[in-house]
């Protein structure tokens, strides 16, 4: 059975992209702790494998 993944998930790799396809690199964290208006995705590193986890709905604020 997989673990459930929320916003608090704490990941040993995450990947942020903002707008301009900017990208910001955070380890040992969760979503929520950095989740902003201008987050855009949020990748994570599972299994070896990066794995979209997060993506804004609808027009992003730039």
């Amino acid at each position: 059975m997989e673990e459930e993944i929320t916003e608090d998930t704490v990941f040993e790799l995450l990947i942020e992209i903002l707008p301009d396809d900017d990208a910001t690199n955070w380890y040992g964290h969760s979503v929520n702790d950095f989740k902003n208006q201008h987050t855009q995705k949020v990748y994570a590193l599972i299994d070896g494998k990066l794995k979209l986890i997060w993506e804004r709905e609808g027009n992003a604020s730039i």
